[in-house]
């Protein structure tokens, strides 16, 4: 693998054959590799997509996309290589991407419960969720999402949980929503707080998002509704409802998700 990224680096990265570099694995990668790599420009992160792409129901395609959106609006990390995988093929070499190293800290789930931290994301989230975005970025039904994770795992999926998706899916108001807000994927430099990892991002729900960052961060009650506050102005009954509803929905589909990276 060290050589790969080697070979990675001086194709794409360097400026002279002989200029010198460095680089080293980045730790909790639940799907993909990283590396921080740096030479005499800078800092940079090089990535090797997974080949579970395709059984996760990630578009690397759908994926650049979104990053060249949210990069112009310094949200995400700016794209300095990327190479999309040829149809119906995966490879490692046909999965790599290289942005620019976002400098900062990554934040931890007690970062995520802190009170300003909670109204930091609030601020990010309806920035991100007020961006326009290109027409060609897929559109993501969850309930599309729930049944074929249900396939792959070969369950029947719940009746009810779906029939819940579907209602929340036709009276959602789109946005280009990130779907990932676990507190691995935000980097805080003091002055902002910065995404990463847009592979699951498309045009969905707003609360969506909001429900992933109190699942994963295991928000007590109080904790919500300084998020719900901090993002909408004010909780109103059908606010709540509506976010109690989707984080149902999320849940059944984060333990799916769970089950299938396992294969």
């Amino acid at each position: 693998m060290d050589t790969l990224i080697g070979k990675i680096v001086q194709n794409h990265l360097l400026s002279k054959a002989d200029e010198s570099f460095t680089f080293k694995r980045i730790p909790h990668g639940l799907t993909n590799q990283s590396w921080l790599v740096k030479t005499q420009k800078g800092f940079f992160v090089l990535r090797i997509a997974s080949s579970k792409s395709d059984s996760l129901k990630i578009s690397r395609h759908n994926e650049l996309i979104i990053l060249e959106t949210v990069a112009s609006a310094e949200i995400g990390a700016h794209i300095v290589f990327s190479s999309l995988p040829s149809a119906g093929v995966e490879s490692q070499v046909d999965n790599i991407l290289i942005t620019k190293y976002i400098e900062g800290k990554v934040w931890t789930l007690e970062d995520a419960q802190q009170p300003d931290n909670i109204q930091k994301i609030a601020n990010l989230l309806k920035k991100l969720h007020q961006l326009p975005y290109p027409s060609e970025v897929l559109v993501t039904n969850y309930s599309d999402v729930l049944e074929y994770y249900c396939k792959i795992l070969d369950i029947t999926p719940d009746i009810n949980i779906l029939n819940l998706s579907n209602t929340l899916f036709k009276t959602r108001n789109p946005a280009l929503c990130h779907h990932d807000i676990n507190h691995f994927n935000i980097i805080d430099n003091t002055e902002k707080v910065w995404l990463l990892d847009w592979e699951y991002s498309g045009v969905g729900d707003p609360y969506f998002d909001l429900a992933s960052l109190v699942s994963y961060h295991q928000y007590s009650e109080s904790q919500k509704n300084q998020l719900l506050e901090g993002y909408f102005g004010q909780i109103t009954a059908s606010v709540e409802k509506r976010f109690e509803e989707t984080l149902i929905v999320f849940r059944v589909i984060e333990k799916l998700w769970i089950s299938v990276n396992e294969l």
